[in-house]
């Protein structure tokens, strides 16, 4: 996961770990340094022995609901087996696609594993479904890491810009006052040389009288 962090410059990351209960172990943050430390501090099993797989979902709905960002994307990790959630699972999703956010699910675990440590990958599979994500498998490293890849296809980085164009034209308003201003230095100078040419007139007519 650290790999895969590296590679979305620019994207705002949160951390949301889960088992008896969820909580957030990351808010959302541009410093990608900082989540990797919190990253590296989680531990299995530090939010508890059971999987509050729908409560982790409301709790991300409800991060998400601070953020004014078009693309809202949620990573789930999980081997899918919900502990008996407030919130049901395919509700939850539901209320993530309701919100805008696309929930793309990683299945991760023993195939062969029973009780509480089987995989259920239907569940995870309605979940994408219902909010237009998409489902992965890994059952190894390199498995996950493929899956890392895939994800980056899906979900290029976008670079927020804003671009501004006035609405009207501005280019006369300094055009205009330039002109104006040649007009006054215009006027200036023929006054005064009206006034020189009237004493000397003056000077003329005094002279002959």
């Amino acid at each position: 996961m650290n790999e895969f962090v590296g590679d979305r410059e620019g994207d705002r990351l949160g951390l949301i770990v889960f088992g008896s209960s969820p909580y957030l172990q990351v808010p959302f943050t541009l410093d990608h340094e900082l989540f990797k430390v919190l990253l590296s501090e989680a531990r299995t099993r530090m939010a508890g022995p059971k999987t509050m797989l729908g409560d982790a979902v409301g709790l991300a709905v409800n991060h998400f609901s601070s953020s004014d960002k078009q693309q809202k994307v949620l990573i789930l990790l999980t081997d899918g087996n919900d502990s008996g959630s407030r919130v049901p699972p395919l509700d939850a999703a539901q209320v993530a696609a309701d919100a805008g956010i696309t929930i793309h699910t990683i299945a991760v675990g023993d195939l062969e594993a029973t009780g509480e440590q089987v995989m259920d990958v239907e569940t995870l599979q309605e979940m994408s479904a219902i909010t237009g994500g998409v489902f992965f498998r890994a059952t190894s490293g390199d498995q996950l890491q493929k899956v890392y890849q895939s994800l980056d296809a899906l979900e290029p980085q976008r670079v927020d810009s804003e671009n501004y164009r006035p609405r009207q034209s501005l280019f006369f308003w300094p055009l205009g006052v330039a002109l104006v201003m040649q007009l006054i230095l215009q006027f200036s100078r023929a006054v005064k040389h009206q006034g020189r040419s009237l004493g000397v007139a003056d000077k003329e007519t005094l002279n002959n009288d």
